[in-house]
């Protein structure tokens, strides 16, 4: 098999996000960009210069109907998720690959659910009623999310986005996660974020997000999408982008350090 480029792995993940946005207009459902994709389009108007993914957010009865319409539908994709693939997926989110490429992460341990260049799709719920609830809640979730993610990892590694005080409660959520099955961390997963639905709730956000307490946000903020352009075309976007970003980044427009300027993935990718 031939290792793809950064160049050709983001047309590729960026042909997927096209077949993403196709399947959503045809069902109605509601997504936004997010993440570094959602600072691309708005400060270059696409890929950020040395990001190499892209990743999308969908309130969760949105990304429940697309799971569903997974197991139904033969999609110019391949989505994975937990929904549709079991206890062998190893994220707290899903992910839309592309049917003709392989993904190989380091430090991740042998799954039965091969990967290929995706879009990251990360789900919104309903965080609590006042924002100190909200925030309690999200810490306990990232507890949770914490033995998820570390659960497929085949060896500890530290982390390249989070600060160095982090590190002691990443490591104790990979010692835990050695000793509990995938299905059991699945299922307190699943629990805890089903047992608060964002009509009950007056904050939301994006649970499995990297960003912690930071990911709490009016629900309203959810609510409303505007159109942003990204590599020539246009795809959904929260319509308030200036506060959500800032909220998870501060000031966005202002281009990190040059050291900074890197891929935060590990990944190497291959055309069957």
């Amino acid at each position: 098999m031939d290792i793809i480029e950064i160049e050709d792995i983001k047309k590729l993940s960026f042909e997927v996000l096209c077949q993403l946005k196709t399947v959503c207009e045809r069902h109605g459902l509601s997504y936004s960009l997010t993440g570094g994709t959602l600072i691309g389009a708005v400060r270059h108007g696409g890929f950020i210069p040395w990001d190499d993914d892209i990743d999308i957010m969908m309130p969760r009865p949105d990304y429940d109907r697309l799971m569903e319409l997974a197991k139904q539908e033969d999609f110019e994709f391949r989505l994975l998720s937990a929904e549709v693939c079991g206890e062998a997926y190893g994220y707290p989110f899903a992910k839309a690959c592309h049917r003709d490429t392989l993904l190989v992460e380091k430090d991740t341990r042998d799954t039965d659910v091969p990967l290929g260049v995706y879009v990251d799709i990360f789900p919104v719920d309903g965080m609590g009623k006042t924002y100190r609830t909200a925030k309690f809640r999200c810490m306990i979730f990232q507890f949770l999310h914490g033995l998820k993610i570390t659960s497929n990892w085949s060896a500890y590694h530290p982390s390249k986005l989070r600060k160095w005080y982090y590190e002691p409660a990443r490591y104790l959520c990979y010692l835990i996660s050695k000793l509990l099955s995938r299905k059991t961390i699945d299922r307190m997963l699943d629990r805890f974020i089903r047992s608060k639905t964002m009509d009950r709730c007056a904050y939301a956000g994006r649970m499995v997000g990297d960003f912690g307490s930071k990911e709490v946000m009016p629900k309203s903020l959810f609510e409303s999408s505007t159109m942003l352009t990204f590599e020539g075309e246009t795809f959904s976007a929260v319509a308030d982008y200036h506060t959500f970003l800032t909220g998870l980044y501060g000031d966005y427009m202002q281009l990190p350090p040059v050291e900074k300027r890197v891929t935060h993935h590990s990944f190497t990718a291959y055309r069957k």
